[in-house]
């Protein structure tokens, strides 16, 4: 969660290379050690941090982000799956793929059953409108 907490502190303060170091040094470790729990947000935020380092690197960002959302499915992590899915919509907006977008979002969207005032759930029924 630390590590999820000061990538996006770094991404605030558009400290992008800092922020991709910290998820570097800290990512093996804690698939080593078994500790994956938060893999899904670091997979998201490495998206996130790849699209401003290399703007063009849509694929490789949209890789990233399938993986983030298929991990925390895995997981049974709603949240993080919505935020990954949240994250791949936007850049697939971006690139003028809306439906595409709409499809991952309704995908993590579904399951939810309350809590419909949290910001990423206001956001997602913003893209499936």
């Amino acid at each position: 969660l630390m590590i999820s907490l000061l990538c996006e502190g770094y991404l605030a303060a558009q400290r992008y290379e800092d922020a991709m170091a910290l998820l570097d040094e800290n990512m093996a470790a804690f698939e080593r050690d078994g500790r994956v729990s938060f893999l899904p947000d670091h997979l998201r935020l490495r998206a996130e941090l790849l699209l401003h380092l290399a703007p063009d690197a849509h694929d490789e960002a949209l890789a990233l982000l399938a993986l983030a959302t298929a991990t925390a499915r895995s997981h049974g992590a709603r949240s993080l799956e919505l935020r990954a899915a949240l994250s791949a919509a936007r850049l697939l907006r971006s690139l003028g793929r809306d439906g595409e977008a709409r499809d991952r979002v309704a995908a993590a969207y579904a399951g939810f059953t309350e809590g419909f005032d949290d910001p990423d759930l206001v956001e997602a029924r913003d893209v499936l409108s």
